[in-house]
């Protein structure tokens, strides 16, 4: 999976050619409609996922199978990605009404690469993306990266270089290799750090209770993951939909909150390639980066008009535009997330 903060160079030269293609307005149906409910027309639609489902969607997964969609008059396939999926292509084509990149930064540099998208909500408060390593060499904060040896996979080094920008570390003074998210090297002593997803459950299983943590955020850059977004096409023709959308996608993430470990299990019947007992074990995870204080007073999916500016000028300064710098409101709105401010729990 790709953090908010990844560069994917590949992705956007894909996209850009694919938006080029279909003129950035979409030939297909953008959803379809049926017949009138209690909520509004009946809709059918899809939500293109960056990655594979996981515990990252377990939220979405609950709304799913208790029913929150239909409540809404919406029917919602879940549609996963994987390592070469094209999210946004698919969204700006009209093979999915909606869709979810793994990272807000995603997101900024499409808009900076002029591709007409827009998010209207985060799932997490902050990209769990993190650097493992155990407690006889642990990482704690950035200045523990000097000296170290780090695995990090390419698609995440721009995080590294940021907090190496951010925190005026010298690059030389640590020793990056590229690597997946196998712990292997790690458990070896082979190197001080992996980086991976602290939310993935099966990885971080075979290091035991005692490995340490730091996420971007603790090491001091800004990020948003579980980033929900449109065309603006379809933002503008679809209002009601995506509006109905989030109220479900909320009561699911509000129900997993009060019953974690039912909602894993959930998520591991519907997709049984998930392990129920490792999900269980990280839904804690899920919970911190899904809620904090921010959630607390805004409700869960909340943005930050200032967090994204901070974001772009990071962005900025790491030369990750191309084209343009896009602003806060080119990259966000923020009518979905006002439109459904009753219906957002307030847990943090």
């Amino acid at each position: 999976m790709f953090t908010s903060s990844m560069k994917r160079r590949d992705f956007l030269k894909r996209s850009a050619l694919t938006g080029a293609a279909i003129g950035l307005g979409g030939s297909l149906p953008f959803v379809t409609l049926s017949r009138a409910s209690a909520a509004g027309d009946e809709a059918e639609l899809k939500i293109q996922i960056d990655w594979l489902v996981s515990n990252s969607q377990v939220g979405d997964v609950v709304a799913v199978q208790k029913k929150f969609y239909e409540e809404q008059g919406l029917k919602v396939t879940i549609i996963p990605g994987g390592p070469n999926s094209q999210t946004a292509p698919s969204v700006l084509s009209g093979q999915a009404l909606l869709g979810e990149f793994s990272g807000l930064g995603q997101a900024m540099v499409a808009s900076g690469n002029g591709l007409p998208v827009q998010v209207f909500a985060c799932g997490y408060q902050t990209s769990p993306f993190g650097f493992i390593s155990m407690p006889k060499s642990p990482i704690r904060k950035p200045q523990d990266m000097i000296g170290k040896k780090i695995a990090i996979q390419p698609t995440g080094r721009f995080v590294m270089d940021l907090i190496f920008m951010k925190n005026k570390i010298d690059p030389a003074s640590v020793t990056v290799i590229n690597a997946g998210s196998d712990v292997t090297p790690l458990l070896a002593g082979q190197v001080d750090c992996v980086t991976m997803f602290i939310t993935n459950a099966n990885a971080l299983a075979t290091l035991g209770p005692d490995y340490v943590t730091m996420t971007q955020h603790d090491a001091g850059v800004p990020s948003y993951a579980n980033a929900y977004f449109s065309s603006k096409e379809t933002i503008q023709k679809h209002h009601s939909i995506i509006t109905r959308f989030l109220n479900a996608t909320a009561k699911g993430w509000a129900w997993t909150h009060d019953n974690p470990e039912e909602a894993a299990g959930i998520l591991a019947k519907a997709y049984p390639n998930l392990d129920a007992a490792q999900e269980k074990a990280t839904m804690n995870k899920i919970m911190q980066v899904a809620f904090n204080a921010d959630t607390k007073a805004d409700g869960w999916g909340t943005i930050s008009p200032e967090r994204v500016a901070e974001m772009i000028e990071l962005y900025k300064a790491g030369k990750r535009f191309d084209k343009i710098v896009p602003k806060v409101e080119d990259v966000v709105t923020f009518d979905f997330l006002k439109a459904t401010a009753a219906a957002r729990p307030k847990f943090g």
